[in-house]
């Protein structure tokens, strides 16, 4: 069962880490840190998984500026009633404007180690009518660092696998998980803003 897991990988990685960092937007990137993994045992191009890590979080993010952008359109188009009557995902919009333009060169760099909503920012960006060449600039910056840290860390813990004993790689993870979640709670600390705790 593991080999057969290993050649699945082994022919389908690249693609399985694309399609992985696309759908991911839960928190802890898994197969970025699986592919780093897989790149310290050398069955990944060290190199070209991190880019295909990129270039994924990328796509995501220019789909998601555009997504902000069309509701944006939307939302203007909308009677006056409508527009009183209430609208939760307008708040919820109009609320993440508010966080971003406190902190955005913060919610461009860093957004992405938020759960759950940070990878989301991209549609705030673009609801908020955001510069559209600088704003994927700045993400761009941003997945750089988001990447390198989760795929540079799996890469640390690849290495642990092949090199040490099972025992130091899975204290690495513990580690690791550990610094993502402190790394998190600084950054949610810095983006609060009233009536958003």
């Amino acid at each position: 069962m593991i080999e057969y897991l290993e050649t699945i990988f082994m022919t389908y990685g690249y693609w399985l880490i694309f399609v992985g960092t696309i759908l991911d937007h839960s928190g802890i990137p898994m197969l970025i840190v699986f592919g780093g993994v897989m790149a310290a045992q050398g069955n990944l191009d060290i190199l070209g998984g991190f880019i295909v890590c990129l270039l994924a979080l990328q796509i995501c993010d220019i789909i998601l500026l555009f997504f902000g952008r069309y509701l944006l359109k939307i939302y203007r188009q909308q009677s006056l009633f409508q527009r009183t009557k209430g609208n939760l995902s307008k708040t919820i919009l109009d609320k993440g404007v508010n966080i971003f333009e406190q902190a955005e060169i913060i919610c461009y760099l860093l957004s992405k180690w938020l759960p759950a909503i940070g990878k989301y920012f991209p549609v705030i960006i673009g609801y908020g009518q955001k510069k559209f060449f600088s704003s994927l600039i700045f993400l761009l910056v941003g997945n750089i660092l988001y990447t390198l840290s989760f795929y540079l860390g799996g890469y640390w813990i690849g290495i642990s696998l092949v090199t040490y004993s099972k025992t130091i790689a899975f204290s690495s993870v513990i580690l690791f998980i550990v610094l993502y979640f402190c790394i998190k709670h600084i950054i949610k600390s810095k983006i609060e803003v009233k009536g958003w705790k």
